[in-house]
């Protein structure tokens, strides 16, 4: 595996971990008081969302880096790849 395609795997997964204690957290009154101190209880259920979002994202990113092929610096100069215009002028 490319070391870009490892670096967004890490990524995700780090981000999986940060959403598994935010929701943790977020489930548990008692673990928010007598761990983190907190007064009242709070959720932090849209910041799961978030995390898990882009876990999703950086591991998709890492699958398409892996199994894609990137394309060549001057690929788009390259007239065989440009489309035809059938517009005259």
């Amino acid at each position: 595996m490319s070391d870009e395609a490892e670096l967004y795997l890490q990524r995700a997964e780090n981000e999986l971990v940060a959403a598994q204690m935010l929701f943790n957290v977020s489930s548990n009154p008692t673990l928010q008081k007598e761990q983190f101190k907190l007064e009242k209880d709070f959720t932090f259920y849209s910041i799961v969302i978030g995390h898990s979002y882009y876990s999703i994202f950086y591991a998709a990113k890492a699958i398409l880096i892996k199994n894609c092929h990137k394309q060549t610096k001057n690929q788009h100069k390259n007239p065989s790849t440009m489309p035809h215009s059938s517009s005259k002028t």
